[in-house]
């Protein structure tokens, strides 16, 4: 199974199960999401300018027009050629199994701190396609305390990963983000 099929998989699993208690999420896949704001002089002026990065799923309500953001010290570069900047509920970075290794999990857990500094009510989700060796359970814990939870085997995982997301969407109700 590749990234792309497994990502399909996932989408159509949460689309199916979330839509029936929360219609007005929306899931994305492969999406680019606002994940750092720097200020930055550019051709002799300061100006803030928007990061973004392309995220495997992506679920979210809102999202806000780019073009009514961008004036002379606003740059929005490349990654909202769609002209919106989706503000994310929850994010899942899907990887297939035989290929994960500690340093993704470093990587893409300081992506989700750096996504969490922007969006602090954004859940990151590491959910794999499946693994034959485990990892021990001190490298886990070393080196995924960025993301709110690892399912390290989507099969067994899914309903868990579906709980949880359902448990963090109360919570944003509560919040009144939803």
């Amino acid at each position: 199974m590749t990234e792309c099929q497994f990502s399909k998989k996932v989408s159509e699993f949460l689309a199916k199960k979330i839509k029936v208690k929360y219609p007005n999420i929306k899931i994305a896949e492969r999406a680019n999401i606002l994940n750092s704001l720097t200020i930055g002089r550019i051709n002799k002026e300061w100006r803030v300018v928007f990061g973004s990065l392309e995220q495997d799923i992506v679920l979210y309500q809102d999202e806000i027009n780019s073009v009514e953001l961008k004036n002379k010290r606003i740059l929005i570069p490349r990654g909202t050629k769609d002209k919106k900047i989706i503000i994310p509920i929850a994010v899942c970075e899907l990887k297939i199994g035989k290929n994960i290794n500690t340093h993704q999990f470093i990587t893409y857990g300081s992506i989700a701190k750096e996504l969490k500094s922007v969006f602090p009510h954004c859940a990151y989700y590491f959910i794999s396609s499946g693994r034959k060796q485990g990892f021990q359970h001190t490298t886990l814990l070393r080196h995924t305390k960025e993301f709110d939870r690892v399912f390290l085997n989507w099969e067994k995982d899914k309903q868990n990963l579906l709980n949880d997301l359902f448990l963090h969407l109360e919570y944003l109700k509560r919040l009144n983000i939803l």
